[in-house]
């Protein structure tokens, strides 16, 4: 059983500009809202438990996602801070929802084509702590980049600069983490990206690369985009 994660809250300040009245997870996508299409790649993959975490305008993807899959087999639970907790924050408010000693965590911004099914063979096959997957694109500035060795353990991280203009591995914003590790932190506030995942390094943390579509909607220019790239499942 796998229960997934997938991060919502987020203020959305650089979208609000393409997407001022709703929450940005929820913006239309080829006539659909974003949220919709992550969703159906885990339900494609048999994933059928989801903890969606909410902040800024969390009726939003309430009354939509309900509305959606109330007659589906899927079981939704909307984990709602009462003030901004960060990444990490927003996903240790979620842990009393999952059962299992694993879980998975997306963005709920960004989509990833990826077979769940070797992703978390991978991860036990290597016994990680967590699993992250990468993704190679032509220009890293926007998104900082991830070093990885031959036997991909993550290396390091390197924060986005807009004069590095070079092609690399971004991190793709999908991890099957052992939920042990966020339950050991005393913090109730804090980054997910920043306060955990730099912390792992040399600590069974390894990559895997995607070879799938990747979309992330976080500005306008690529929410433009992603009304082109396939994203049906």
């Amino acid at each position: 059983m796998i229960e997934a994660i997938v991060l919502c809250g987020g203020l959305g300040k650089r979208l609000r500009s393409a997407v001022p009245d709703t929450q940005k997870v929820v913006a239309n996508v080829q006539e659909r809202p974003f949220i919709f299409y992550i969703i159906d790649e885990l339900i494609r993959q048999k994933v059928r438990d989801f903890i969606l975490c909410l902040g800024y305008r969390s009726t939003d993807v309430i009354d939509l996602v309900e509305r959606e899959y109330k007659h589906h087999n899927i079981n939704f639970h909307f984990s709602v801070e009462d003030y901004p907790l960060g990444t990490g924050g927003a996903v240790k408010l979620a842990l009393k929802y999952c059962r299992g000693t694993r879980i998975l965590i997306l963005n709920g911004d960004t989509f990833n084509e990826f077979n769940l099914k070797n992703f978390t063979k991978f991860h036990e096959d290597e016994s990680n702590k967590i699993t992250m997957l990468v993704k190679k694109i032509s220009n890293v500035a926007r998104y900082g980049s991830v070093t990885v060795d031959k036997e991909l353990n993550i290396q390091s991280f390197n924060e986005k600069t807009l004069n590095n203009n070079q092609a690399g591995l971004i991190n793709a914003g999908i991890y099957l983490i052992e939920k042990n590790i966020l339950e050991k932190i005393n913090e109730n506030a804090f980054s997910f990206e920043k306060s955990v995942l730099p912390e792992m390094i040399d600590k069974n943390f390894k990559a895997v690369i995607s070879e799938g579509t990747f979309i992330d909607i976080g500005i306008p220019e690529d929410l433009k985009k992603a009304a082109s790239i396939r994203l049906k499942v």
